[in-house]
């Protein structure tokens, strides 16, 4: 049920049956009485009765070589967590996975580092994921908010997910799904300094989410904004988001997970009904091989549904990316993976800094002998 201050480090890890290192605290899952929905007054048939000191916490998963692990169950990851607090997931490399690399389980205690991992080729054998994931569901997730009409705020999520996680300085390459994929009421997070190479970010419902100074390349999505919450307080800004068209290949169209961003820079689907979509949205930097800012939204939760899409002129009239500009960003060298950006990049003058990501991955002390095993 719990296990303090314990350390990973140096191993290798592959050809596992499921997962290859999980912290995972006392369930207090309650079959048969839920709660019910403050403002909507969906009842569930399963609840939790909160946060337990019986759980993993401060513990280090540290300079680990993870690959080709799921042989019999795909619902896994390479370091899963789950009822835990303040752990440390570092300097991992992490590839050929069924699903996530890394998987948060819940938001019940919370406050992990998620630091410089190298991560890709991930969700070979499932759908609607990415290199990281995290779920929320904890007691104020509603689904009748998140899979049906209901539109309301988020209640009071901080109870539970006490503590923010963070997630900086990793790198997520991939070609499908998302690269950072926070759903089902993930909370207090904050993610910075993540460069994303062919994936983006989605956040489904949740709050007090901080995604900022990150680079996202070419997703196979855009960034997604799925089913907000009313009043929440999500900040998204000074990041880099650059589309790309290329996406939108049939060919690479095998389910929707593989995506078809069709250049756009974002994608809301199921916004809030009532107030502004976003805590704050701005100062950020995005370019497209449209030459242009295309952006849509879906009104799931109207009758009859309906889309709109939306130019950078239509989108700052609602209120968001009011000082953000569509222009290069004048990376060093993408095509030797140095996407930082120049000095006279016009990032830098809203605010983005650049961060290193030389020390990402394995660090030079991993053994020598296990640095080529693989399949």
């Amino acid at each position: 049920n719990y296990a303090q201050r314990v350390r990973v480090a140096g191993n290798l890890f592959t050809e596992t049956g499921e997962s290859a290192i999980c912290l995972v605290g006392k369930s207090h899952l309650r079959w048969g009485k839920g709660y019910t929905c403050p403002f909507c007054g969906w009842e569930s048939d399963w609840g939790w009765d909160g946060p337990s000191d019986e759980i993993p916490s401060e513990c280090v998963i540290h300079n680990n070589l993870i690959h080709d692990i799921g042989v019999y169950g795909k619902q896994t990851a390479g370091v899963f967590l789950s009822l835990s607090a303040k752990n440390t997931v570092s300097h991992n490399h992490i590839y050929n996975t069924p699903r996530a690399a890394i998987c948060i389980n819940d938001g019940f205690h919370g406050g992990h580092l998620v630091e410089y991992n190298d991560v890709h080729d991930t969700v070979r054998e499932t759908g609607d994921h990415g290199p990281f994931n995290s779920w929320g569901r904890e007691r104020f997730w509603c689904r009748a908010q998140s899979h049906g009409p209901e539109s309301h705020p988020a209640g009071d999520v901080l109870a539970d997910a006490t503590h923010t996680t963070v997630i900086r300085y990793n790198r997520f390459c991939d070609r499908k799904g998302w690269g950072i994929d926070l759903v089902d009421g993930s909370s207090n997070y904050h993610v910075h300094g993540n460069l994303c190479l062919g994936i983006s970010i989605k956040l489904r419902e949740g709050d007090y989410r901080i995604v900022e100074n990150n680079v996202f390349v070419n997703g196979a999505n855009p960034p997604g904004f799925h089913i907000g919450y009313e009043g929440n307080h999500d900040r998204f800004v000074r990041n880099i988001i650059v589309a790309s068209s290329a996406s939108d290949n049939p060919e690479l169209d095998i389910d929707f997970q593989k995506g078809r961003s069709g250049g756009r820079i974002y994608e809301v689907i199921g916004p809030p009904k009532q107030g502004a979509w976003f805590g704050e949205w701005d100062y950020n930097l995005f370019c497209s091989d449209m030459g242009e800012f295309r952006t849509a939204a879906h009104f799931i939760r109207e009758t009859p549904r309906r889309s709109e899409d939306y130019t950078l002129e239509q989108w700052q009239r609602l209120g968001y990316d009011r000082h953000s500009v569509y222009a290069d960003p004048m990376f060093v060298d993408p095509d030797h993976g140095d996407y930082q950006v120049r000095s006279e990049s016009p990032a830098l003058k809203l605010g983005f800094t650049n961060f290193d990501l030389s020390q990402v991955g394995l660090l030079p002390d991993f053994p020598e002998r296990w640095h080529h095993i693989d399949r």
